[in-house]
């Protein structure tokens, strides 16, 4: 059996709930980090990046590329945007291999107002 290894960098605002989606879609969250966008010294261009800034990077790990590919397109779903946009914040790797992980494809609009 494959094990599927997802590396999703997302903004802290969203963790919770997409950590929640893992879990129900069979991931297993093995890692959970914290990143920050700008140094230590830098300062936002606008204050409510503070909220953008400070993101957690989850590992999730899979047994199978389909449970990924659903998980992927649920976390999409739930924080609001298209899976390919959800998906370019994140690395796939296949048994320690990296690969393009397939996932469903949305129209953004249709999205926005809420017709999943």
């Amino acid at each position: 059996m494959d094990n599927i290894e997802l590396t999703i960098l997302v903004n802290k605002v969203n963790t919770g709930r997409v950590r929640e989606v893992g879990t129900a879609h069979g991931g297993s969250l093995e890692d959970r980090t914290t990143a920050h966008a700008l140094a230590k010294t830098e300062e936002p261009a606008d204050p409510l990046a503070e909220k953008v800034i400070d993101h957690d990077i989850l590992c999730f790990s899979f047994r199978t590329s389909k449970n990924a590919s659903e998980f992927v397109d649920a976390a999409a779903t739930a924080i609001g945007v298209t899976p390919d946009i959800f998906k370019s914040t994140l690395t796939a790797k296949r048994n320690g291999v990296k690969f393009d992980l397939l996932v469903a494809m949305k129209d953004q609009a249709e999205i926005s107002k809420g017709s999943r």
